[in-house]
């Protein structure tokens, strides 16, 4: 593996280019939960064996490797745990799914679905559908008590509390009543506000901005996708050229310093110490490593072969 060092400032301006992230279509595959289920379409029908596979982008249930219902997180209008009775009529624990069917915004399609681990792909679901931001909880909170609403703030600045810290705040007299509240209070009044509970407990779970394992605490639906602090994305772009190859990269950092760039297996990789999943890009083949020139300014990398000169000096390579 080759890593190229000491890029260089241009003498002359580069051009901007809109890039493009091709690292979305890899996330978007990423599966965020996958286990065995079962579900039906029709209330009164059979349950069909299948496989959930949850990923950043919604819900595909298979069946022998075959897509049978795939849905993305932003048709989802509503998630809620019942109790369906199968045919023998015994009740089992189900998770309702209510879906906006294709370009209709007002009709409504339900799905339910039953699986080992029901609560936490209720709870995956939630997080990637649920619309929680400043305007949906003051929209909330204006259906609250004084108390509720006290405990839905709290958790909105802090992101997580155990159930003594959310009675010490809101000075409720035990955590009984705060158990209470959450449960025929705010949970009730979210799903009939919002679609979704707004408060979920989960026994162990690490908080995205701190890397910190919390034990035993409630946590707000939604709340890692729309407050975590994400990390700008490494973006590129590639220009096959009458002369040469080009690679524009937009980078989140200002400093040619902080720009990694390493060749290895006919490809390259460009990362930045400023943040970012980090982007790789195939190269045609016969380029080396050795006759790349790059470039550095404004947060934008340009990685040349062929065609005119535009670095002063060419960079020198090491190893790594």
């Amino acid at each position: 593996m080759t890593r190229a060092s000491g890029i260089q400032t241009p003498v002359a301006p580069l051009r901007r280019k809109v890039a493009t992230d091709r690292a979305a279509a890899c996330d978007a595959r990423e599966a965020v939960l996958e286990t065995r289920a079962t579900f039906k379409t029709v209330l009164r029908s059979g349950w069909r064996p299948c496989r959930i596979r949850l990923t950043p982008n919604g819900i595909t249930l298979t069946q022998g490797g075959r897509p049978v219902f795939d849905l993305t997180a932003d048709r989802i209008a509503g998630l809620r745990i019942e109790g369906v009775r199968s045919v023998l009529g015994r009740k089992k624990e189900a998770l309702c799914l209510d879906y906006r069917s294709g370009h209709a915004k007002h009709k409504r399609s339900r799905l339910w679905l039953t699986a080992p681990n029901l609560h936490a792909v209720r709870e995956r679901l939630a997080d990637l559908a649920a619309p929680i931001d400043l305007a949906a909880l003051e929209r909330l909170a204006s259906h609250l008590d004084a108390d509720a609403e006290s405990i839905v703030w709290f958790l909105w600045q802090q992101r997580h509390a155990t159930v003594g810290e959310l009675a010490q705040h809101a000075r409720i007299p035990s955590q009984m009543d705060v158990l209470l509240k959450i449960r025929e209070v705010i949970n009730p009044v979210a799903e009939d506000v919002l679609g979704f509970p707004l408060l979920t407990f989960v026994p162990a779970r690490t908080d995205a901005l701190t890397g910190r394992n919390v034990p035993n605490s409630w946590w707000l639906v939604g709340a890692r996708r729309t407050q975590e602090q994400r990390r700008p994305e490494v973006t590129v772009d590639t220009f096959h050229e009458a002369d040469g190859f080009r690679i524009l990269a937009c980078l989140p950092c200002g400093e040619a310093r902080d720009v990694s760039v390493s060749f290895c297996g006919g490809a390259v990789e460009i990362s930045s110490d400023g943040g970012g999943k980090p982007a790789r890009v195939p190269l045609p083949p016969g380029l080396e490593p050795e006759n790349c020139r790059q470039t550095f300014r404004n947060g934008i990398l340009e990685l040349c072969w062929g065609g005119p000169d535009r670095s002063a000096p060419a960079v020198e390579q090491g190893k790594r």
